[in-house]
């Protein structure tokens, strides 16, 4: 819909559930982040989620504003979270358009993935910067360069790394997102934190020579 709408030259679809569409396939995602450059109003937004109840016919919709950002609680059989932010950072990479939509480069993500860990230990970061690291050219390095050009930030590789293995610590609580059996979801996860163990572990030995 949002493709169809007013909103499609001002907004950009960034965020897990992109990563997972169009890049990576990794996991389930089930929240849509549409971010701008620009400041907007609430009713330009409400609008669109109005639009999108009656289209859909959504049984209800919940909704919080969160700063600079408004976020709105779809609900059928099941509940959807579609968030509106200003994101005042620079693109990396041109952005363009899929299925009609303006969506975030590679690069971008990557750079957005690093940023979060630092800030919210969310573990679901952290399975998206494994897959990023496995199933993509960009390493570790690489994408705390983007981070930094992008924000501004310098972070250091041990920070980085010491912020991962707090995060792997709760993987347990993102594996509904995890594809396969429930066997199969806690193989990933242990895949995930020995991944991570042993390539920090590498490091530091590099490091300490």
């Amino acid at each position: 819909m949002l493709a169809k709408s007013d909103l499609k030259d001002r907004f950009y679809w960034s965020g897990g559930t992109l990563l997972a569409e169009k890049y990576l396939h990794h996991r389930y995602s089930y929240d849509v982040d549409l971010f701008t450059d620009k400041p907007f109003r609430y009713e330009e937004v409400k609008s669109f989620i109005s639009t999108l109840q009656g289209q859909a016919g959504l049984s209800k919709i919940d909704e919080h504003k969160i700063f600079d950002r408004w976020e709105f609680f779809l609900h059928n059989h099941e509940e959807v979270r579609c968030e509106f932010v200003w994101y005042d950072f620079p693109a990396l990479k041109p952005r363009r358009r899929w299925q009609g939509v303006l969506v975030d480069s590679l690069e971008d993500l990557a750079a957005n993935k690093c940023m979060a860990t630092m800030d919210r230990h969310e573990p679901k970061d952290v399975v998206d910067l494994y897959f990023i690291l496995t199933k993509t050219k960009l390493t570790m390095p690489t994408m705390l360069k983007l981070s930094g050009k992008k924000f501004g930030l310098k972070v250091s590789l041990s920070t980085c790394y010491s912020e991962i293995l707090r995060s792997c610590e709760n993987l347990s609580t993102i594996k509904p997102l995890l594809f396969g059996s429930s066997a199969n979801q806690q193989t990933t996860i242990r895949e995930i934190q020995s991944f991570f163990s042993t390539t920090s572990a590498r490091w530091l030995r590099r490091e300490l020579r």
